[in-house]
This record gives structure tokens, sequence and C-alpha cells, in this order.
């Protein structure tokens, strides 16, 4: 009978710990990043706007990021 009551009182507790609501971040408290493969830091086709470059402008500008 011990057990049994340890172990509902070790899920008990789990369960109070994941049910927590997610953070909410203001947009002007998170600075904006981008992460690219190597190649994302050259320029292509004689531009003069890396994808890094262009993809920070965009997320900076309030572009959705997964557009970016």
């Amino acid at each position: 009978m011990r057990t049994s009551a340890a172990a509902g009182l070790t899920l008990a507790g789990t369960k109070a710990s994941v049910l927590q609501f997610p953070n909410i971040m203001v947009q002007s408290a998170v600075k904006p990043i981008v992460v690219s493969s190597a190649n994302g830091n050259k320029f292509k086709h004689d531009g003069n706007v890396t994808a890094v470059q262009k993809a920070f402008t965009m997320i900076t500008q309030g572009s959705d990021v997964l557009d970016a």
C-alpha cells in the first residue's frame, strides 16, 4: 500500500509541473538571430546582400520568421 501511495504522489507532482503555461516573449525583449549553413553568408548571383543579411533585415522589419 505504501508503494502505490508514493507512486500516486509522484505522478501528481509530475502532472503539476507539466501543466505550466508557456512563456510569452515580448518582441522588443527578444533579440533576432539567424541560423544558416556556411553558404548562407556568401553572395549569390552577383548580388550585394547575403541570405543571412536579407533574413535578418526581414525579421527586424517585422516579417514572418518562416518567410525570412
